[in-house]
């Protein structure tokens, strides 16, 4: 396997609309577009037909990211970059849920109480709580990394392809 891969411009743009329909995705429920889409058979048979298209986005993200991981050493910066990338994320976003909570009429007491609560579950238990299953995931395939390059050093094609 060579180790020069370089970014591909038609790959960036698959990861592009990989990131759209999974925002789609989400979108959905968290923003409050599934009780809109509750008004109308129409505007439900709409959503549905874009936002179903999130699990296609996710597996397209697997794909990439394993294309670009395979021949690559294990770096423990790496799975520490990621963390505080996910930490930096948490934090800008749950800031953010606080003063549109605050907005929005709730007492900053029990805003804040709920978005706190929810920020803690989200900072420490990432890994296990299947809020952020797909960085548990990927973190979990860097860890395998080694083993799984090391596969793929020596089996031979044929094999692979059985697999």
């Amino acid at each position: 396997m060579s180790n020069n891969k370089t970014m591909n411009s038609n790959i960036q743009i698959l990861r592009f609309i990989a990131m759209l329909l999974i925002v789609c995705f989400h979108g959905r429920t968290m923003l409050g577009f599934k009780e809109l889409a509750d008004q109308s058979i129409w505007l439900f048979a709409g959503m549905r037909a874009v936002t179903s298209w999130g699990l296609v986005g996710v597996w397209i993200f697997v794909a990439i990211s394993g294309f670009y991981l395979v021949g690559k050493p294990f770096h423990i910066r790496r799975v520490f970059s990621i963390l505080f990338q996910v930490l930096i994320y948490i934090t800008a976003l749950y800031t953010t849920f606080f003063f549109v909570e605050a907005n929005n009429g709730s007492t900053p007491d029990i805003a804040s109480k709920k978005i706190y609560e929810s920020f803690i579950d989200s900072v420490f238990a990432p890994l296990w709580a299947g809020g952020y299953w797909y960085i548990t995931s990927y973190l979990l395939t860097l860890f395998f990394l080694p083993v799984i390059n090391l596969l793929f050093k020596k089996c031979s094609l044929a094999t692979i392809k059985k697999i």
